[in-house]
């Protein structure tokens, strides 16, 4: 074998004989708790009405990301470990119980990790996507929670083995050199392991924001839901539709026509970073005005050119301060950041400051 291939070879090695299962398992509990915890947290937060604490958003998005690539390698290595043990002779396969503990627990996690990972990506019409990953957390808590009394007593019992080992004229079965070889490896491997999710995560923030313009719009450019859009700005029109009295349409010379509305607030991206500037445009209520909207409002619709759209509520709506804006600190936003008009609303999170409207759909019913 070249040395080229022993690195790999060994690796494989390590997940076939289950050297990485419980430095895996060991390395996943603390970040499964946190991401347990704040979800919770922030599960509670969106039922009472409140605003999400973007700060805590942002550590339970980087968990979750963390967690993608330990609970796949911890799934390989548990498959393969469980294959070579029901290949020895005398050995008996999974209970039913383990079995279908075992099958819940990767589908759990599957649609927890996919389903969170396709919201941070901003997929389009992704309410449901919400719902599923609720719904997942909670199928994924029992399965987890069985796994780990089941690996609190293997470890009771080898804890017991390496005590009866230490005492004199005692062996236990399973402890010895060999066994110590392999938990070197083990963490070897789990190094190479948590070095190469490390670099996932740092390859996926690169493919999710672009590099920074100079001046005011010198903050991050997220990748939004269909890719990003650059309408032209001489036939670009935005509407007012919906529950109104008169459907309004405006183009770019329309919309900055009237009296520039500033507002300084931060734009807080789940991703965590946040940019706090001065946003320039109309009142989104001023428009809603003109096309005769009455005050019975359960939300309006903003959808944007690339097919992507929110529901945004009553009181954010209503607030002054949320504007259709196309400036930044007294210049014009740059196509990736939305021009011609984009939403700046405060203290809600960035996924809800459509970029590149195209329409406003007023719902009171």
């Amino acid at each position: 074998m070249s040395r080229a291939t022993r690195p790999a070879a060994g690796f494989r090695r390590a997940l076939g004989h289950g050297w990485l299962n419980d430095p895996l398992g060991l390395l996943l509990l603390p970040f499964l708790g946190w991401l347990a915890v704040t979800g919770l947290v922030l599960f509670v937060q969106l039922q009472l009405g409140g605003g999400l604490w973007m700060p805590l958003l942002a550590a339970h998005t980087y968990a979750g990301l963390v967690v993608l690539p330990l609970a796949a390698a911890k799934g390989l290595a548990g498959a393969r470990s469980g294959l070579r043990r029901l290949r020895q002779p005398g050995r008996r396969g999974l209970g039913p119980g383990q079995a279908l503990t075992g099958a819940a627990l990767v589908l759990g996690l599957a649609l927890l990790l996919g389903s969170g990972l396709l919201m941070v990506a901003n997929v389009p019409d992704a309410g449901w996507l919400k719902t599923v990953h609720a719904w997942s957390a909670l199928l994924t808590a029992v399965p987890v929670a069985a796994h780990l009394v089941r690996y609190l007593r293997r470890s009771h019992r080898v804890t017991r083995q390496v005590m009866a080992r230490a005492e004199p004229g005692t062996a236990a079965a399973g402890v010895g050199p060999a066994a110590t070889s392999a938990s070197r490896r083990g963490v070897l491997a789990l190094g190479a392991v948590a070095l190469g999710g490390w670099a996932l995560l740092r390859g996926g923030r690169t493919v999710l924001e672009s590099r920074q313009a100079a001046g005011p719009n010198d903050f991050p450019v997220t990748l939004t839901a269909a890719g990003p859009d650059q309408p032209d700005p001489g036939s670009w029109r935005m509407r007012v539709t919906g529950d109104v009295a008169t459907p309004l349409e405006v183009g770019l010379e329309e919309l900055r026509a009237g009296p520039v509305e500033r507002h300084r607030y931060s734009l807080d991206c789940v991703l965590g970073w946040s940019a706090t500037r001065t946003w320039g445009g109309v009142p989104m209520q001023e428009l809603l005005d003109r096309a005769g909207a009455g005050q019975e409002l359960l939300s309006v619709v903003v959808r944007s050119t690339t097919g992507y759209e929110v529901a945004l509520q009553p009181a954010t709506v209503r607030d002054r301060r949320t504007l259709v804006a196309w400036e930044v600190d007294g210049v014009d936003l740059t196509a990736e950041h939305g021009f011609p008009a984009r939403v700046m609303a405060p203290d809600v999170i960035g996924e809800y400051c459509v970029k590149w409207i195209d329409s406003l759909t007023v719902v009171t019913a």
